[in-house]
């Protein structure tokens, strides 16, 4: 991703909500000070099947604008109802 990831204020709320919960699921923890550790986070969460963590990626998912989304589906996150893409 070339772009620096952007998050607004409710936006970082839910992503610091994702790092909670995955680090409570799984015992890893997550960078986001960097880009790379939140892609991570981001990567992980949308693949989870946690029901508490797609909440959070979906609420995550409202707070992002159309290019944001688009930009991490170019890296392979696809954060609004990951389960059911998955499962297709």
């Amino acid at each position: 991703m070339d772009t620096k990831l952007m998050f607004s204020e409710a936006g970082i709320y839910h992503l610091h909500q994702l790092a909670s919960l995955v680090h409570q699921h799984t015992g890893v923890r997550h960078k986001l000070s960097s880009a790379a550790g939140q892609l991570a986070l981001l990567q992980t969460s949308a693949s989870s099947t946690q029901s508490d963590i797609q909440s959070c990626c979906n609420q995550l998912a409202a707070t992002l604008k159309p290019q944001q989304k688009l930009a991490l589906e170019r890296e392979g996150i696809f954060l609004d109802n990951s389960v059911g893409r998955q499962a297709s």
